[in-house]
């Protein structure tokens, strides 16, 4: 329940990336034989963009999310809610760019390699849940599905360099997180401020 709790407010980030996923698909497929460089540049901005909104999304959650889920829920679920959802929100992050990896594979119809790349990815979430679980708990998890998609998001980004190479504008994402970094200073006493104010569900219900 605590996992899920996190899992949930985690996958949230994945809302910004949907609507490039819908359109992607079919206009990286019209333009792959005629015009495979807007093709391209179709899938850099849109991942650019989604991740310009999960990036301080996910560095939001370690303020955020322990003082939501203790509003929502009680301590025992907040209780390591910063550490579970930035996890999740990382994991998922990954996620979203292996699947505007997946529409280079698609345009170039070679798919095969996904279905292996997810075989994968869930055997290396399931040893890892097993390694972890039992010395550091619910936590352990949570870096097991960062694992899992770290792993299926690294393997697809070389399939898919080998039909087109695209750019991941890595100076850009570095002022992204700086400026997320930055955010945090005014959100921590606005947090602890809206903590104090509002008792936890389970104590007003008491």
């Amino acid at each position: 329940g605590i996992y899920s709790a996190s899992y949930a407010l985690g996958s949230l980030v994945l809302h910004a990336q949907t609507p490039f996923q819908m359109t992607l698909f079919p206009k990286v497929a019209q333009l792959w034989d005629s015009d495979r460089a807007l093709a391209k540049r179709y899938i850099e901005l849109s991942n650019k963009f989604f991740l310009t909104l999960a990036i301080p999304f996910t560095t939001a959650c370690l303020v955020v999310a322990p003082s939501l889920l203790r509003k929502l829920g009680n301590d025992e679920i907040a209780s390591q809610a910063a550490a579970l959802t930035v996890l999740i929100a990382t994991g998922v992050t990954l996620w979203g760019v292996t699947i505007m990896q997946s529409q280079i594979l698609h345009g170039a119809r070679s798919t095969g390699v996904q279905g292996t790349t997810s075989i994968v990815a869930a055997l290396v979430n399931v040893a890892l849940n097993i390694a972890l679980l039992p010395r550091v708990g619910v936590v352990g998890a949570a870096i097991a599905t960062l694992g899992a998609y770290g792993v299926q998001c690294f393997v697809l980004a070389r399939a898919a360099r080998k039909h087109l190479a695209i750019s991941y504008f890595p100076a850009y994402l570095a002022k992204c997180a700086l400026a997320s970094a930055v955010m945090l200073a005014p959100m921590v006493p606005l947090a602890s401020r809206g903590t104090s104010a509002v008792p936890d569900r389970a104590s007003r219900v008491a």
